[in-house]
């Protein structure tokens, strides 16, 4: 998406605002997976922008939206809601690293519990452990380097 915006200014002489990125990034999921519906891309855009809105409450932070974190976070969401609304389920067997990752990041486990209630309320689905812990990890992914590093929230260091 970012390297879209910046060839289309550089082409066209235009200036599209930082915020054609994710719109961008999300255009080229769904051609990519090909998705049954533009219904399920609104959604799952929709529902991806309030969930960095639960982040970055939670950890009172701003989320680069520029970096390749992001641009991961947004491409697992687009899979994660394109298999719910297939009903298909995750599973790769990594409930103990779930409880062993929620153990050592408290903080996120608590976020993600957050964000499975409000998956809980929008689609009437409920994550299991496999989704948790790869959500958990988008979550970790999206703190590095940033603001929740200083307030101590995690044990790594900036880099």
């Amino acid at each position: 998406g970012k390297r879209a915006v910046e060839k289309i200014n550089a082409v066209f002489h235009v200036h599209l605002s930082q915020d054609e990125i994710l719109g961008i990034a999300m255009n080229i999921l769904n051609a990519e997976s090909d998705l049954e519906s533009n219904k399920i891309y609104k959604g799952a855009e929709q529902m991806t922008e309030e969930i960095i809105e639960i982040i970055e409450a939670e950890f009172q932070m701003e989320i680069n939206k520029d970096s390749a974190n992001y641009a991961r976070y947004v491409s697992h969401m687009q899979y994660l809601f394109l298999r719910i609304d297939r009903n298909e389920v995750l599973n790769d067997g990594n409930g103990a690293m779930y409880v062993s990752f929620s153990e050592q990041e408290p903080k996120i486990c608590e976020c993600v519990l957050k964000i499975s209630d409000y998956i809980v309320r929008m689609k009437q689905y409920k994550l299991n452990r496999d989704e948790l812990l790869y959500l958990m990890i988008h979550i970790k992914r999206l703190c590095i380097r940033e603001e929740c590093y200083q307030q101590g929230i995690t044990s790594e260091k900036k880099q």
